[in-house]
């Protein structure tokens, strides 16, 4: 089913100091069977969040010094970088998924703040605001149309990009960890805890379905093509 989503739930993925290593498979190193280490030192401080584009040829980054940056994978560059709005709150509230068109970039941020960056001319498209906790997680659906939010209140933030209508729905649970749209459903979100812990979750907030816990405690999860099972990681 392809590499698993990159984790945004529960301990994130902190890398040391001010680099960003990317593990970039280059010609030549290729041609050795070996992968090559590329160190990038964009950021001021640590990276919290990190996203691969569709094609894997870019990844975004969120850093605690409030920016998000893109880099291009086959040669280590830096594409652009985006101030993170606000200053009340750390970056790691914040996270960051790619449209599946890979032109644009939707970052989620502290208390439901919604950004809608352009990688092709480094523009914020949209701003908007959804009455959020704390971010948790993001994700787009597989044709671009939605944006799924999650917080620590168990609530969804919904955002339409085709009518730019948004919504906020109760899931139930008591935390949102992971967030994944079915694939051949385009507007319906699985959101789950801790524990694995799902609810099906419909474009107008409906409850559609529930499973109970499967883990200690979940870190990622991804429905397959079909959208009839889902793939975990835990702990």
């Amino acid at each position: 089913m392809g590499r698993p989503p990159a984790t945004r739930a529960g301990p994130r993925l902190l890398l040391a100091a001010v680099a960003v290593f990317l593990v970039l498979a280059r010609g030549s190193a290729s041609a050795a069977g070996q992968a090559e280490l590329t160190v990038q030192l964009g950021h001021a401080s640590g990276v919290y969040d990190v996203a691969w584009a569709p094609g894997d040829q870019q990844i975004a980054t969120i850093g605690f010094d409030r920016t998000v940056r893109l880099w291009d994978t086959a040669t280590g560059a830096e594409l652009r970088s985006l101030g993170l709005p606000g200053s009340g709150k750390p970056a790691q509230m914040s996270s960051v998924v790619f449209l599946p068109s890979g032109e644009l970039a939707a970052i989620g941020g502290p208390d439901g703040g919604l950004t809608i960056w352009s990688l092709t001319t480094g523009a914020v498209e949209r701003q908007l605001s959804l009455p959020l906790g704390q971010t948790t997680t993001i994700a787009a659906s597989s044709r671009g149309r939605f944006v799924a939010m999650g917080d620590d209140e168990g609530q969804l933030g919904l955002y339409s990009l085709a009518d730019e209508e948004s919504r906020v729905c109760d899931t139930g649970l008591e935390r949102v960890e992971v967030v994944s749209f079915l694939p051949r459903a385009d507007g319906l979100v699985l959101a789950l805890d801790r524990s694995g812990e799902a609810r099906t979750i419909g474009p107008d907030c409906s409850v559609l379905g529930r499973s109970p816990p499967v883990a200690h405690r979940l870190l990622a999860a991804r429905a397959d093509a079909d959208g009839t099972s889902m793939m975990f990681r835990t702990e």
